[in-house]
Parts: structure tokens; sequence; C-alpha cells
């Protein structure tokens, strides 16, 4: 069965297993399953440790106690919103490629490598990159690179923030005793030295480094103009001073905080919206979508509304 657990670190409370297995049989909504989980760990991140699941792509590890493979463990799937919308998007394809800039385990990558004929993963968090690597090897189309996209070439510090959450590390301003050095490649550059000249889709969470990863991009974002979704920081923005039309002058933005469930988004009911980005707010994904392929887009939606972008540019912190 997918997801079936063929081993975990620690024992699976009996009522977790019970009930997730009624869930991944299809009959109980997730709303419901989501209120038995919460109460029956107490609300608590921790599960089992690591847990290797069985799926029909082949076995893949998370750590359960960390809140990817928690979402991995119970709904086999992370960001399952972004992921449904994505998915609808690329349907029908097996052509181009898809940089996946901040890899994490490997959620992005594994459940969409059948929409790319190549996808690329950089992760330079070696903690996270364990999971990746065995991940990775799922897909025969997934290419896995134990460093992080930048403007520059070199080395940074790298510091985890989050002890149950490999995504949330990055690169300080003052690097702490934990801190570790990792890898850096410029985007184009390793792009040119790669032979990979047809990226489609690039998806960003690098936790602050946005501006740096676009900036070595920018030859690729002006030649190819990919789809594009990143994490946004407005006060990585205000404190960097720059703002994405530095970038992305030839895109609309919408910001994808109000998606609606994957269920929904699937069937498109009439009056899905998608809102415009704001710079003054935060956002888990920001899509990106070429001007030129905006119309070419948005008829992969019919029902949706399509709202457009005004505010490009960060707050001034002198006015707020």
């Amino acid at each position: 069965m997918f997801g079936t657990i063929l081993q975990s670190e620690r024992p699976i409370p009996g009522m977790v297993k019970l009930v997730r297995r009624i869930y991944l049989a299809g009959l109980i909504p997730t709303v419901i399953y989501k209120k038995i989980v919460t109460s029956l760990t107490s609300g608590n991140t921790g599960i089992a440790g690591d847990i290797v699941l069985e799926t029909h792509r082949g076995n893949i590890l998370i750590d359960s106690d960390d809140v990817v493979g928690r979402d991995l463990f119970l709904y086999l799937c992370f960001d399952r919103n972004v992921i449904a919308f994505l998915r609808h998007l690329f349907t029908g394809r097996k052509n181009g490629t898809m940089l996946d800039v901040g890899s994490n385990i490997g959620n992005h990558a594994m459940w969409l490598a059948n929409c790319f004929e190549r996808v690329l993963c950089f992760e330079p968090n070696p903690v996270a990159f364990k999971y990746l690597s065995r991940n990775g090897k799922t897909h025969e189309n997934i290419e896995l690179f134990q460093i992080g996209l930048s403007t520059d070439p070199g080395t940074a510090l790298l510091e985890s923030i989050d002890e149950n959450n490999l995504g949330m590390a990055r690169i300080p301003d003052e690097p702490s005793e934990g801190a570790f050095e990792i890898s850096l490649e410029a985007g184009d550059n390793f792009l040119r030295d790669h032979a990979v000249g047809d990226v489609d889709f690039i998806k960003i969470d690098v936790e602050g480094h946005e501006w740096e990863v676009l900036n070595g991009l920018k030859e690729t974002i002006r030649t190819r103009l990919p789809i594009i979704i990143l994490e946004y920081h407005h006060e990585t923005a205000e404190k960097s001073g720059h703002g994405l039309e530095e970038f992305l002058s030839d895109y609309v933005l919408y910001g994808m905080a109000g998606l609606p469930k994957s269920a929904q988004l699937r069937a498109l009911k009439e009056g899905v919206v998608f809102p415009p980005f704001d710079a003054r707010q935060q956002y888990n994904n920001v899509l990106c979508i070429p001007k030129k392929r905006r119309e070419e887009i948005e008829a992969r939606f019919p029902g949706a509304i399509w709202r457009d972008t005004r505010c490009f540019k960060a707050p001034d912190a002198r006015v707020l």
C-alpha cells in the first residue's frame, strides 16, 4: 500500500497508526483526521523519529518529528494545496527542467518529478541532504546537489534555528557557535556548466536568501521566463533594500496565502481567488507568472479570479 510503514525509529502510537490507515483508505475527510491526530499527539510535533515509508516509486526516509516529515507521514505530502495547484498547472507534460532551490528532504521534487524531464535539487544542509539523497532515488530524473545557489560562488555559514524544522536553516548576519560551512554557486554559471538551458519552473525556499538566488539566476529568468514560486520575507526585503521588481519586472505576482483546499482546487469551483502580492506581507508562497504566459496559464484555471498586483516594492521602514 502507498505509504505503508516499513520501519520506525521509535514505536508509533497504535491509535495514530489505525486512524492514519483509515484516512489513507479514503474513509474520513482530512479536516476530521487532522483533529483526531492533533488530539492523539497532544499537538506535539514528535511522533516516532525516522520512518521509512513505502511508495509506488520506492521507499522514502522521513523524520516524523520534523514539520515536513510529519506531514509526509500523516498525509503523504507537505504543502498539499500548493502541490495540487502545481500538478494541475503542469499536468500533461514531461519536458523542461524544474529547479528546486532549497529542496529540504525532497517533497516538491518527488511530487512534481513526473511533470518535467529533469528536476535539479539544491540543498546545502547536510542533515536535510541525508534524507534527500534517499528520497531522490524515487525518480530517475531527479538530480541532487549539496550546494546552495547565490549571487556568487564561494562559501557561507548556515545555522539551524528550529530543531523540529529542517527547512528553518539560514545564512545569518552574525553566525552562532552552531553554524556550519556550506558551498555556494552562482545559479546562471552552474546551469551553463551543466548544460541546462530549458528551465521552465523554479521553486525557491531559502529563508531570506531569495534575493541572492534571484540575482544569481537573473540571466536564466530573463531569457527563459520560467514560472516561479518563492517564499517572501518582507523584513529581509526591507533590510536588503531590494524589491522583487528588480528581478521580476516581466512578471505578475500573486500571494497564495488564501489558496483553497486541494480537493476544491482540483475542482476549481467558480470564485477561487488568486489575490495580488502585497510586499508588506510575508508569504510562504508567491506565484510569479511571466506576463507573456499569463493568458496560457490562466486558461488552465477557468473558474479562478486572478487579481492584478500593484504593490511591488517593499515598504519604506521610515514610513511605518
